[in-house]
C-alpha cells in the first residue's frame, strides 16, 4: 500500500500558536465543516488537491474513494456506505 502526504492549510488569527492549534482541529472535526480540500502528495512527489465536497456528489467507495459508477460489483453495505469489490473483499466493508 502507498504512503501519501495530507496537507490542509488553514489561516487563524489567534492569541498563540496553541490556540490557533486548536481553533484548526476543533474546525477540522466539525462534521459540518466546510474545510474538506486537501493535498495528497505520493510517494514520487505528484501532489494532487482533493475537494472531499466534490467527492460526495459521486458514489465513491467509502474504504479506498474509487468512484463506484464503473463498478458493476459496487457493494451496498445495511450501513447505507458503498465499497468497491476490491475493498469488500478485502473486509474493509
Amino acid at each position: 500500500m502507498p504512503a501519501y502526504r495530507i496537507t490542509w492549510e488553514i489561516d487563524i488569527d489567534a492569541d498563540s500558536p496553541r490556540e490557533a492549534a486548536e481553533q484548526a482541529l476543533i474546525i477540522h472535526r466539525n462534521p459540518e465543516s466546510i474545510a474538506t480540500v486537501f493535498d495528497v502528495t505520493d510517494e514520487g512527489g505528484h501532489t494532487e488537491r482533493i475537494d472531499l465536497d466534490e467527492a460526495e456528489d459521486k458514489e465513491a467507495c467509502a474504504a479506498c474513494g474509487r468512484p463506484l459508477e464503473d463498478e458493476e460489483n459496487a457493494i451496498h453495505a445495511p450501513s447505507g456506505r458503498s465499497y468497491c469489490r476490491a475493498c469488500f473483499d478485502q473486509g474493509q466493508g
